[in-house]
């Protein structure tokens, strides 16, 4: 199953999710009228009721539906921070790039080769330091804003391999659209958990009260109101505790399914089942096991890589994993249940293994290539991470400069990374660019920058990109007025040549969508519409395109622009691209955002038709490959720099 189904199927999950939340909702809502219905004549002195009553329906149909909505807005509120405030919530401390301890290192040595070779940019790294158990998870609300959180357990008793199994399973979530899913079943189950909080309030104030004795004889009205108060919230407890347990079994179902889905794809990410196998059947041996002590746990149960919550009795039906033993028997076939009881106890990992590096990856940096196959090819490699890009990825890294490593995970340094990146290969214009940016930006970033910007490697156009998402890691560590300002330069240092070039194009679009959600400057749009409903942007985004592929050659241009039309399989077709003055890249800008908004299906027809045009002429310039990337990056699709197969 590909991106785009992965994506559909998430989708379609949370459709179904939602008929099945309403539907529960409205018999909670029944159950409520009821209750209200049989309580009201020991309140009214007529001691009359209708149950058909219009006006105590609408009361209590709105007091049911602001109950849970408020409970539902308090649970997404604390989830709107992203995957971080998740991971705090949790009790996690996020790792510092300048951290000395081996485990941290290669921990986020593992996170950041996942990134390159995912085309995700590098989620925030945390470690839930007061856990033992073996567990991790991914949050956030979108690729821009997610955070990984491993526990101290994980990094002290599992491998490299196991570690990378772990950590390729997590990154499978976000690349499946899972951490979506898992936000909005969060903010449902406290919905509907608020009716049952109500109704414990209410029972503890009328059971706490001492003023007004139930047993009084000089108030008969006021003990009676006690009675129907307290009864009132004995049910409000009843139905919303009932609520949440069919609500979880829901939940349940839904993420056994998603995790079957996380561990095929971190076992073809990864290519080493063995490794994800391993680290579950420490789990199953493990004295703690995975399950975890912070009182999240149990709300957020569906997030992690294993049953964090303690087991009960109602496992079979509410465990929000498949059994651990079902999921090593599908990673490893010649595991059993014998094999399960003799599981051993692990033994904390040792410093050799923290700095061994990935096995069997070839000794040079990878070189990024893209040719025809690999643009033909594109639309498979959408959020299809493998194996050798994996390879690509941990080869990139580890021949990298610690300057630029170093830098790529720090607020300044990250900062002066990008700006050395953009600066001009004109000697003069160059030297001009540098003491503009001594003049605007912090000391700190120019220090930086005055050890970044000799390197031969920032000046390896096929590399940049990848470069780029690095970069993101310390870009996202910056405050809000160093957001600003850092925006600020990077507009001045864009237009300082006097030409917006397709890779400054591309630079900024990846920046502006990813910290701009990060920091709430932009909101992700919902899905909508039909393709027809987009047709001018992508008229705009094919002419561009073409045009920008065959300058100078109207014929060919116009050939490549009906390849690509030809693959939408629009009404009404479009015979001749956009006349040049139309095909600016701000337009082409314009078209993206509002394309970015089209639901998965339209989206890879999109981009297949991008590649049609791409690949008119039989050859791929770097600059269109940039210029590919910059289009699937608006489209939410991540593609690995190095993984055009």
């Amino acid at each position: 199953m590909d991106f785009f189904a992965k994506q559909e199927s998430a989708r379609r999950n949370t459709g179904r999710l939602l008929v099945l939340f309403f539907i529960a909702l409205a018999l909670i809502v029944t159950a409520v009228h009821l209750v209200v219905s049989a309580l009201v004549p020991f309140v009214l002195e007529s001691r009359q009721s209708r149950i058909d009553d219009p006006v105590l329906i609408a009361i209590n149909i709105a007091a049911t539906l602001l109950i849970v909505l408020c409970g539902a807005g308090i649970t997404w509120a604390g989830l709107a921070g992203g995957g971080s405030a998740v991971a705090q919530s949790c009790g996690g401390r996020q790792v510092d790039p300048a951290s000395l301890d081996p485990l941290e290192r290669r921990l986020l040595n593992v996170v950041e080769e996942m990134s390159i070779a995912s085309g995700v940019p590098a989620p925030a790294v945390f470690v839930l330091e007061d856990e033992d158990g073996i567990n991790a998870f991914a949050a956030g609300k979108t690729t821009s804003d997610a955070a990984v959180a491993v526990t101290r357990g994980a990094l002290q008793n599992l491998t490299r391999d196991e570690l990378q199994g772990v950590v390729g399973h997590e990154f499978s979530h976000i690349l499946n659209g899972d951490m979506r899913l898992n936000i909005r079943l969060a903010g449902w189950l406290g919905g509907i958990m608020g009716l049952a909080v109500v109704g414990k309030v209410l029972v503890q104030l009328i059971s706490d009260s001492r003023g007004h004795r139930l047993s009084s004889r000089r108030d008969k009205g006021a003990s009676g109101i006690l009675v129907v108060l307290f009864l009132l919230g004995l049910a409000l407890l009843v139905i919303g505790y009932l609520g949440v347990f069919f609500g979880r079994l829901i939940q349940a179902a839904v993420s056994r399914q998603r995790e079957f889905l996380a561990d095929s794809s971190a076992v073809q990410f990864t290519r080493n089942p063995l490794g994800l196998a391993g680290a579950l059947k420490k789990i199953a041996g493990f004295r703690h096991g995975s399950v975890l002590s912070t009182p999240q746990a149990s709300l957020l149960r569906h997030l992690f890589f294993s049953n964090a919550a303690r087991p009960s009795w109602l496992d079979a039906l509410m465990a929000s994993h498949p059994p651990i033993n079902e999921r090593i028997q599908w990673l490893d076939p010649a595991f059993n249940a014998e094999m399960a009881k003799l599981a051993a106890e692990p033994r904390p990992v040792s410093s050799e293994d923290s700095a061994r590096p990935v096995a069997g990856l070839a000794s040079g940096p990878a070189a990024f290539k893209m040719d025809r196959r690999a643009i033909a090819n594109f639309p498979l490699a959408v959020g299809d991470a493998r194996s050798t890009d994996l390879k690509h990825a941990a080869d990139f890294v580890r021949a990298l400069p610690d300057a630029i490593t170093v830098a790529a995970r720090d607020p300044h340094g990250s900062r002066a990374l990008v700006f050395a990146l953009l600066l001009s290969e004109e000697p003069a214009v160059r030297a001009g660019q540098i003491a503009r940016l001594r003049e605007q930006s912090d000391a700190p970033v120019c220090d930086d920058l005055a050890r970044l910007e000799p390197l031969p490697e920032l000046r390896d156009r096929a590399r940049k990109l990848a470069l780029l998402d690095l970069a993101l890691t310390g870009l996202r560590r910056m405050n809000r007025s160093q957001f600003e300002r850092f925006n600020s330069i990077l507009d001045e240092l864009i237009a300082s040549d006097g030409w917006l070039d397709l890779f400054e194009f591309t630079l900024k679009r990846v920046l502006a969508r990813h910290l701009g959600i990060f920091f709430g400057v932009i909101t992700p749009q919902a899905a909508r519409g039909k393709l027809l409903t987009f047709r001018r942007e992508c008229m705009v985004l094919l002419s561009c395109l073409a045009r920008q592929g065959h300058r100078g050659d109207p014929t060919m241009a116009a050939a490549a622009y009906r390849a690509g039309w030809r693959e939408l399989l629009l009404s009404n077709p479009s015979d001749e691209p956009l006349p040049q003055d139309e095909c600016k890249l701000d337009a082409l800008g314009s078209a993206l955002d509002a394309l970015g908004a089209a639901a998965f299906p339209m989206k890879k027809r999109i981009l297949t038709a991008c590649v049609a045009v791409i690949s008119a002429d039989g050859s791929v310039r770097v600059e269109e490959a940039e210029l590919l990337r910059a289009i699937s990056n608006s489209l939410d699709c991540p593609v690995p720099p190095a993984g055009i197969r």
